[in-house]
C-alpha cells in the first residue's frame, strides 16, 4: 500500500511541475539578448531584419486565457483519479444478507441472540455494547466473542464486510 502512495504522490509532484514548466510563454529574443547567450551563431542573427510583432487576436487569445481552467481540469482529474486509486467496494447487502441466513440465523433469527439474550443485534444493543460500527461487527463476526465462534477462517473479508454492512442496515431498520 505505501508503494502505491508513493507512485501517487510522486505522480502528483511531477504532474503539479510539469506543467509549470512546460507552459512557460516564449518571449522574444532581442538582438543583444541574442548575441550575449549564442555566441557564434549571431552571424546568422544579423541576416535576419526585425519583424514587428503582432497583437494578439481572439485566436491566439483563446487558448491562453483557458490555460488556469485547464490546468484546473487536470488538476483536478489528477487529485480524483489519486482518491480513488484504491476504489473500496461497496457492500453487497444481498450477500450478506444470504450469508447471514446461511450461517447467522442459527443463534440471531430475526436480529435476536438466543444464546445470550440480552446480546440482540438491534440498534440499543450494539450501541450500549460499543458494536454499532461495521468494522467493530466484522471483527466480532471474525474473532468470535464470549460464547460467539469466530468466523474468520471460514468467511473472506468481502463476505465479512457484507454480512457487518447487513447487521447494521437491519439493526437501523429494527429488522423488520
Amino acid at each position: 500500500m505505501i508503494g502505491g502512495q508513493r507512485r501517487h504522490m510522486a505522480a502528483f509532484l511531477f504532474c503539479t511541475a510539469a506543467p509549470a514548466i512546460a507552459f512557460v510563454p516564449p518571449q522574444p529574443a532581442s538582438q543583444s539578448m541574442l548575441g550575449q547567450r549564442a555566441g557564434k551563431r549571431i552571424a546568422y542573427v544579423s541576416d535576419l531584419e526585425a519583424q514587428p510583432v503582432s497583437k494578439p487576436d481572439s485566436t491566439t487569445t483563446g487558448f491562453s486565457s483557458m490555460r488556469p481552467f485547464l490546468s484546473g481540469v487536470v488538476l483536478g482529474l489528477m487529485l480524483f483519479s489519486m482518491g480513488t486509486a484504491a476504489p473500496a467496494v461497496a457492500a453487497d447487502l444481498k450477500k450478506g444478507e444470504a450469508m447471514f441466513e446461511g450461517v447467522c440465523v442459527a443463534c440471531h433469527l430475526g436480529g435476536s441472540n438466543l444464546v445470550v439474550e440480552e446480546k440482540t443485534l438491534q440498534k440499543e444493543v450494539l450501541q450500549k455494547y460499543g458494536a454499532y460500527d461495521v468494522n467493530k461487527i466484522k471483527a466480532i463476526v471474525a474473532g468470535g466473542q464470549n460464547a460467539m465462534p469466530a468466523f474468520g477462517n471460514d468467511l473472506k473479508a468481502e463476505e465479512l464486510d457484507d454480512v457487518a454492512n447487513y447487521v447494521l442496515q437491519q439493526a437501523n431498520k429494527g429488522w423488520q
